[in-house]
Parts: structure tokens; sequence; C-alpha cells
């Protein structure tokens, strides 16, 4: 691909990139003004709050409330552009600060989680499609990843919590910041999202398996491990890291609920709050952010992808790369 080619690329995902973020942002905004009802007022009489009409004008003057729509649309779309997700009905503080100060917690369970994703998906690969494990051992691996895929996390997770805090009280029910109050939950999103990568790897190991080079290093006496290790699976990752980017996304949905059941600070606990207390400038504002977060992991995800094909194509032209 030529320079210019590659710009082009790159101008091409950034402009789907901001096109899907409006998509969003539009939808959220509709669904969260057409209720019925005032939004300022919704939300103090959802707290109980006794209000004059003079300070329920001076609020709805202050969010923004009292424009037509279209202005509220635009204004808020304006300032999502310069970063500014507005403030919430609840907390006072702007959006933004408060997902700053939750983000921290929410990114150590999804990145703790990743890693457990990454190495269920290569166990239960192995396990699966290595020529040397037992028949019926590589049957039941094959078989794990579709099980654990309609498992949903928030299930699991009180079953977690059920079994290893109030029957063996290995972990506290509450975050008491030890390390199973972190390995818990980001083993409980673990096997519930692993499913697409792992069936991803079983799928390309086997039909990279039945290429006709594969065959070759078998008749010239190659080790069944390092014809596994070393040529066979350094075929499988354009298809493996597309799969893997859009796990990595779910797998931050994932912890956000998860963190819910383990009663854990971060996103997942600003959301509840904010769903609680008929926050709607904060769930509109999780929302669309949460929405950057995918579009972001995505991206990247398709740059990695895209340079390892442009380095297979150039190592052989059938896309295979044949290692000595």
């Amino acid at each position: 691909m030529t320079r210019a080619g590659g710009l082009w690329v790159v101008l091409r995902k950034l402009v789907e990139a901001a096109a899907t973020v409006f998509v969003i942002f539009t939808i959220a905004f509709l669904l969260v003004n057409l209720l019925k009802g005032d939004v300022v007022e919704n939300y103090l009489n959802g707290q109980g709050a006794a209000y004059s009409r003079a300070q329920l004008d001076q609020l709805r003057a202050f969010y923004g409330y009292d424009q037509p729509l279209w202005i509220r649309y635009f204004s808020q779309l304006a300032g999502i552009v310069r970063g500014d997700f507005g403030y919430s009905l609840s907390k006072g503080d702007s959006v933004d600060a408060l997902v700053a100060s939750a983000a921290g917690q929410t990114a150590a369970l999804a990145a703790t989680s990743v890693v457990f994703v990454l190495a269920l998906t290569f166990v239960i690969g192995f396990l699966a499609t290595y020529e040397r494990v037992p028949a019926r051992i590589a049957a039941a691996a094959r078989v794990l990843p579709t099980f654990f895929s309609v498992v949903p996390p928030s299930w699991l997770g009180i079953v977690v919590l059920t079994v290893f805090s109030i029957g063996l009280r290995v972990i506290s029910l509450y975050p008491d910041g030890g390390i199973g109050s972190l390995v818990a939950p980001a083993v409980v999103v673990a096997v519930c999202i692993f499913s697409s990568t792992a069936q991803v790897y079983i799928s390309q190991v086997r039909k990279v398996s039945a290429e006709p080079y594969v065959d070759v290093f078998r008749v010239a006496g190659v080790s069944p491990s390092r014809l596994y290790f070393r040529h066979v699976l350094a075929n499988i990752w354009p298809p493996f890291l597309t799969v893997f980017g859009f796990t990595v996304a779910l797998t931050f949905s994932g912890t956000v609920v998860t963190e819910i059941v383990f009663n854990r600070d971060g996103l997942g606990r600003l959301l509840l709050d904010a769903v609680t207390n008929n926050d709607i400038t904060l769930i509109q504002g999780l929302i669309v952010i949460i929405a950057i977060v995918f579009v972001v992991i995505n991206m990247l995800t398709d740059g990695i992808v895209g340079a390892l094909n442009a380095r297979e194509s150039a190592h052989d032209p059938a896309g295979y790369e044949v290692l000595a």
C-alpha cells in the first residue's frame, strides 16, 4: 500500500469513527430528551425534593433545559467535540470529571479480565486443537466456549459471590482491596466473554492445519510442537485479532455490569447511581463515553490487523507466513 493510500485509509477510519459516535449521541439525546415531562423536574420529583418555580427555572437555565430541543442538541454536540459532556444533575460535578475519577477502577478490572480472556482462550484453544491431546479432552474443550457463551456475567457473579463469599468465605462480599476482590470479578467477566476468541482460535488453527504447506512440514518430520507453535499459530493472528478487539470492547461493557454485582467502585456504580437518581445528563454522557471507548478499541484493532496483513502479504502471496 502506498503512503497516500495508507493516509486515505486512516482518514476513512476516522470519519467512520466520528460518524458512529455522532449516531450514538443522536440516539441517546433523542431517547433521554423525548421522555414525558421536564428532565429537571422529573429529577427533582424523583428525589422527593421541595422546590419553587423560581428554583426549577434556575436549574433548568443552568443545565440548558430552558432552551428549545434543537438548540440543546447542537449545544451538547459542540460540547462533546470540545470534550465537555455537561454536568451531572445528582452530583453537581462535570460528567467528564466523574468519569475520570471512576475510570481507573474500571480500567484495572477490564485489563485484568483481558489477561484472563487470553489465558482461557489459549488454554482451551490448545487443548481443542493440539494433535497430541486425548480425543475426549479435545472434544470437551471444543464444547466449553459454546457453553459459556450463554452464561450472563450477572448470574455467574452472583453464583461466585454465593460460593466463595458466603459459603467458603474466601473473598469478601465487599471490596476490601485484596487480590480476591479484583480477581473474582475479572474471572467472571473473562469466563462469560472468552467464547468468541476461543472459537476463532480453534477454527483458524484447524483451517491453517489443513493447508498444504503444513502437510509438507509433517512429511519432512517437523515435530508436532514446533509445527503447532512455529508454523500454525503464526498464521491465525489477523482474524483472531479482529475478534479479539471486539472482545476487549465487550470486556469493558461486561466489567461495568460486573462491578454492580460485586459492589465495586467504577463506571458501573456511577451508571447505577445515574439510573437510580434519574440523572439524565450523566446517563447520556456515560453512553457517549462508552461508545467512544468502543470506537477507539476497534480502530486500534483494525490498525494492528492491517499492519499484520501487509506484513503477511510481503512474506507470501497466498497470505501465509512460512517460517523456517
